[in-house]
């Protein structure tokens, strides 16, 4: 076999390759998927973590508590900074409220937002539309962070914690 043809099958084990890496990913967020394709609802997925990393560069991480897997750190949005402010709320229930209050008071229902869960799962970038109709599908892990995907605002919500955190960047 020349080196011309085993290239070209090469090229085409890796794209094959890359095929069935997005398809298993895919299936990690059924729910969300389905719920977005039955209502007609625009979505795209970002493979490569292009978001988780990018806060892994701007914020403080730390190692997460009692877990060593592909994404093995926790991120830690500093309260302390000025940009960041924390909301408190009593009862998940007020949680689409609050979004909907930071989210449609400052921005347009057709900007785009990431939706970023740790552990492996493609990052969910839809509107804040799309969001904002079925909330607690897209917030149901246990650490989720919402980010413009222009990157100048993200929101933390971490299960149980009962404080939403604020950041907006200048970046």
């Amino acid at each position: 076999m020349d080196s011309n043809k085993r290239n070209k099958l090469l090229e085409k084990r890796k794209s094959l390759k890359e095929i069935v890496r997005k398809k298993e990913l895919k299936a990690r967020i059924p729910y969300q998927i389905k719920y977005l394709e039955d209502n007609n609802l625009a979505y795209s997925l970002n493979y490569n973590h292009e978001f988780l990393l990018w806060m892994q560069a701007h914020f403080s991480i730390r190692k997460k508590d009692d877990y060593y897997g592909q994404h093995d750190y926790q991120i830690d949005i500093d309260k302390l900074n000025k940009n960041c402010k924390t909301v408190k709320y009593n009862d998940s229930s007020e949680l689409q409220g609050i979004f909907e209050s930071i989210l449609l008071k400052n921005y347009p229902a057709h900007k785009e937002i990431v939706i970023c869960k740790n552990g492996g799962d493609p990052e969910l970038i839809v509107t804040i539309e799309s969001l904002l109709s079925n909330f607690y599908l897209f917030s149901s892990a246990f650490e989720v962070w919402f980010i413009l995907k222009d990157k100048s605002l993200v929101i933390e919500y971490i299960s149980g914690v009962e404080n939403l955190k604020i950041f907006k960047s200048n970046l």
